[in-house]
């Protein structure tokens, strides 16, 4: 299913307005933790902004235009990379040292590569056509 215009510009808007909700998110977190800082929670604001390039980039210079599938891949790997930097900046915060940003940075890429690929080699339509004509022989 290619997406519209219009939901190009929801999914940007929608970025755009969780970045803002992080910025205010990190903000307000500093605040109550006494002068202590980490650099993830302080920028992971950014990584919703660079998606939003992106995204509008892939829109503007797709010859179809956003997949679902590529947009549900992608929005599933900022969220895990922004689960990554919630729980490394907390970690940090706290003064501990945990292993597990690994994990989020492999899960994310994961998950940012298969939408890529997604859009490099999108599926094909005569498949679903022959597929849905099998059908209604039956």
């Amino acid at each position: 299913m290619i997406l519209s215009t219009s939901d190009t510009k929801k999914t940007l808007i929608s970025y755009i307005g969780i970045a803002l909700f992080l910025f205010i998110f990190n903000f307000i977190y500093e605040k109550f933790s006494f002068g202590e800082y980490s650099i993830y929670m302080r920028y992971m604001f950014v990584i919703l902004l660079v998606a939003a390039v992106i995204v509008f980039l892939v829109s503007k210079f797709s010859k179809k235009g956003l997949d679902r599938i590529f947009l549900l891949l992608f929005n599933s790997s900022i969220a895990i990379f922004l689960s990554g930097c919630i729980v490394k900046g907390i970690i940090e915060i706290s003064g501990r040292i945990s292993d597990y940003d690994l994990y989020y940075i492999i899960g994310g890429s994961a998950f940012l590569l298969l939408s890529f690929f997604r859009i490099m080699f999108p599926a094909k339509e005569s498949t679903k056509r022959q597929v849905s004509s099998n059908n209604n022989r039956k």
